[in-house]
Formats: structure tokens, sequence, C-alpha cells
């Protein structure tokens, strides 16, 4: 993933006023231009400075390259109740202040016409959601992964896109959306054993130990048709036969 610097070439002012909008660079703390009253709802708090709504521009061209690439914005932190706009179109909304969050440009970008080579971006989107959750494990985190994978599903539902799903189910321990999806991955691929192996990994996680063995013979009966050993399927099964106490 390459990142570019995107603070500058912006434009500012209040709801109203975009008629005199000031060049600004990021970040920037619109609540400053407002005159300090003794009567400011949030007092000290905000050094009694009124506060109010504002709006910021960035007018940038798209290169012919990201025609084939992923383009994905990320506001690192910004103030409550956010709204993202491009080329007119809400993209995205933020209700909480001062937390980070993605958007994906390629749907919304004027030359970035609808195309096979990019509509993984919102994959992309709920994986860096999840590898957040996974270091906080915070709910909201969670959620905002599954509403874009959520997208990708809706573009192109396939075998690969059902797994990658579920497995975000399966680390927030929502086993029963993840078997959901795993059996809705063998619909298009009936020998995927990465589905019958994580069908029977959720499994073995809800306590249902018989049922999971057996859909691990089954991912084990899939590998064998593909002449291929991994040991993931084994080591599963060799853990529901410990908690079982059956060691022969």
């Amino acid at each position: 993933m390459k990142k570019q610097n995107f603070n500058t070439g912006w434009l500012f002012s209040a709801v109203g006023g975009e008629q005199a909008m000031k060049p600004v660079t990021l970040p920037h703390d619109a609540m400053l231009y407002e005159k300090r009253s003794k009567n400011a709802a949030t007092a000290g708090a905000c050094g009694y400075f009124p506060g109010g709504a504002y709006v910021y521009i960035k007018r940038f061209p798209v290169p012919e390259e990201w025609r084939e690439q992923s383009a994905v914005l990320e506001f690192e932190a910004v103030y409550q109740n956010a709204q993202v706009f491009v080329n007119g179109t809400l993209a995205a909304e933020q209700r909480y202040g001062y937390i980070s969050f993605f958007v994906a440009l390629e749907q919304y970008l004027k030359a970035a016409e609808f195309h096979d080579t990019y509509r993984d971006v919102n994959e992309k989107i709920a994986d860096l959601y999840m590898e957040r959750y996974r270091k906080n494990y915070a709910l909201q985190e969670y959620k905002n992964a599954i509403c874009y994978i959520d997208r990708q599903v809706e573009i192109r539902e396939n075998c690969y896109i059902l797994v990658h799903r579920g497995l975000m189910h399966r680390a927030a321990m929502r086993l029963q959306k993840a078997i959901k999806d795993f059996e809705k991955a063998l619909t298009y691929q009936p020998e995927d054993w990465a589905a019958f192996n994580n069908i029977g990994y959720s499994l073995k996680h809800m306590g249902e130990y018989e049922k999971s063995i057996e859909i691990y013979e089954k991912a084990l009966e899939m590998l064998k048709k593909q002449n291929d050993k991994l040991v993931f399927p084994y080591s599963n099964m060799a853990d529901c036969y410990e908690i079982l106490g059956d060691y022969e």
C-alpha cells in the first residue's frame, strides 16, 4: 500500500459561507476563527469558542493510473458528525469525534468508472478495520469491517469473499454468522477444504465436538482429492478428541 500526503490544497468556510472560502493546510481547527464568548455553550471546555458547522473542500485531478488501483482516503481525526462527499455524492459519515476512518473512493471518482480491477477496495478497508479490532477488540471496529465487506459481497459474491467475511465473524465470535457464510461458500466451491475446516473450528468453539470432527474429516477428504497435506484439520480434530477424552 502506497501512502500519499493529502493535507495541502484545502479550502474551508463556515456552512453558508462557501462563496468566501479560505485556503488551509491540515490539520486545521476552524473553531479558532470564531469570536470567543462567555456565553459559549461548551464554556471553558472549548476555550469559550462557540464552534459551529464547517465545510472543507479539496479539488484534485485523478491520475489515469488510478483506474487500475484501489484508492482509499484516510481521515485521522475529524470532529463529530462528519460527512464526506465525493463529486457531490455522500461517501461516508462518522458520528463520533476524533476517531480515524477510511473512505473508498473508486465508486465516486469520475475517472474511476466501475471496473473489475479495483472491486476489492471494500475488502481492503474491511481488513484495515479488522486489524484494528484485533488490537483493541472495540466492537465498532468489527462493525465497520463488516459494513465494508458486506459491500464487497454485494459486488462480487463468491467462495473466497464469503470465507473472508466468515473469518471476520469468527474472529468476533459471531459463530452462527460465520458458519452461515462458510456453508454458503461451499455452494460455490463444494470441495473447498478451508470452508469445511472453518465450519469445524466454529463448531468446536460452540462445544459441538462430535459434529466438529465430522466436518474436519470432510476437510481432510477435500485435501486428499487435491493431493494436499496441510496439518490444520488434523491438529484441530486432535483438539476435539482431547476435549472428549478420546486418546486412541
